[in-house]
């Protein structure tokens, strides 16, 4: 699939209609509440496409001045945070704590449920250099009969 494809598929197969995105900027953690994503295509480890949300400074910028964002912690704070696979799932605790929601973020595939479901809105929830494969997107078209 090219950039373009994979963008249209996801959103069109994306469940949540929302996200919660997570980045560092000037050493602090943000949450960003948007609509919409300013993906970068990516090549997997197996050669495959994939959609990466990897926002440069001006684009970190750009969602703390004009976007929903609220500033979290200390991005070493964060960083000193143990016990967590990876980054992305230390940050989807800490919206689900924050968010008072008990456990964790859903495993469920994106295509049927949101992340999080907040006052009956369901977010994506995404943190700097997360990806969706190109894989993840033709499982959704197959199982959805796109």
């Amino acid at each position: 699939m090219t950039y373009d494809e994979m963008v249209k598929n996801y959103n069109s197969t994306n469940f949540a209609k929302a996200f919660l995105l997570g980045f560092v900027y000037k050493k602090r953690l943000y949450v960003c509440t948007t609509n919409t994503v300013n993906w970068k295509l990516a090549k997997a480890s197996d050669g495959s496409n994939q959609l990466r949300f990897a926002p440069d400074t001006d684009e970190c910028f750009d969602m703390v001045i004009n976007g929903n964002s609220h500033k979290l912690m200390l991005a070493k704070e964060f960083d000193e945070l143990e016990g967590y696979a990876n980054k992305g799932q230390k940050f989807e605790q800490i919206i689900c704590q924050l968010y008072e929601q008990n456990g964790k973020a859903n495993s469920v595939p994106y295509w049927k449920a949101g992340d999080i479901v907040i006052d009956g809105i369901h977010y994506q929830i995404k943190f700097q250099n997360g990806t969706v494969s190109e894989k993840s997107i033709a499982s959704a078209m197959n199982e959805l009969g796109l």
